[in-house]
């Protein structure tokens, strides 16, 4: 290249390489323009997480993913590896090297939705032989879901399992902070009404796999709550069954 001697090649080159291989800053997103403070840091997030990616596999940032499948990791919220399929511009190679790593970055800021209240320490594990009432006294304390299954190392799913097993025995639970947005919890609780809720898998094809299986079942434990879980319920109400829900 004209102008560059020996000396600066020498000094500079790789410098400027590494400028030249860096994918270029976008311009800001009109969509970006009305989140939250807690979007911004889960995005700000994804991106230093995918600045550590790049740089442990010796890529650049653009080779990882772009901005824009993490903007939609922000606005989905997915908390699975399923749910990262449904996220636009998310491709099966990025979620099956990356997914984990882009998930723990996105839920370890949480969003307002979620929020659970934070303590000054941390709390020691619960003296509770029963797994299920551990998860159960966390989320009375007001964690979410998610928040319960990071801090006990378990999957959301599995902390979903306590609480079904749980309510079925007649606990209540406040389940508030980890349903589904007001349109998107009744077109679940339309389904259920359709279908009943004894299968999930019915529910989860009738609506083309737009709510990931975690939705479904927290909306199926707060319908049977409210009494209005579709026709299985109904039946129960008549039976001994009536005591589960």
């Amino acid at each position: 290249v004209d102008g560059f001697g020996p000396a600066k090649v020498e000094r500079y080159g790789d410098d400027l390489l590494a400028a030249i291989r860096e994918e270029p800053a976008e311009p800001p997103s009109v969509e970006v323009a009305g989140w939250s403070p807690s979007q911004e840091r889960q995005f700000e997030a994804l991106m230093a997480a995918r600045r550590e990616i790049a740089e442990t596999d010796r890529l650049t940032p653009g080779q990882v993913v772009g901005p824009r499948p993490l903007r939609e990791m922000v606005r989905e919220q997915p908390s699975s590896i399923a749910d990262l399929e449904h996220v636009k511009g998310m491709s099966p190679e990025v979620i099956v090297r990356y997914g984990q790593h882009l998930l723990k970055a996105l839920h370890a800021v949480q969003s307002d939705e979620t929020a659970a209240p934070r303590l000054p320490f941390e709390p020691p594990p619960p003296a509770v032989e029963d797994t299920r009432e551990a998860s159960a006294d966390l989320h009375d304390a007001g964690f979410s879901v998610l928040a319960i299954a990071q801090f006990r190392g378990l999957e959301p799913g599995t902390i979903i399992g306590h609480l079904e097993d749980l309510s079925k025995q007649g606990r209540h639970f406040d389940l508030s902070p980890d349903l589904p947005g007001p349109d998107r919890l009744a077109t679940l609780a339309a389904a259920f009404d359709r279908l009943g809720d004894e299968e999930i898998v019915p529910i989860y094809e009738a609506l083309n796999g737009k709510f990931s299986y975690a939705e479904i079942r927290v909306t199926r434990i707060h319908q049977r709550q409210l009494g209005n879980a579709g026709p299985s319920a109904q039946r129960d109400e008549q039976g001994p069954m009536r005591a589960l829900l």
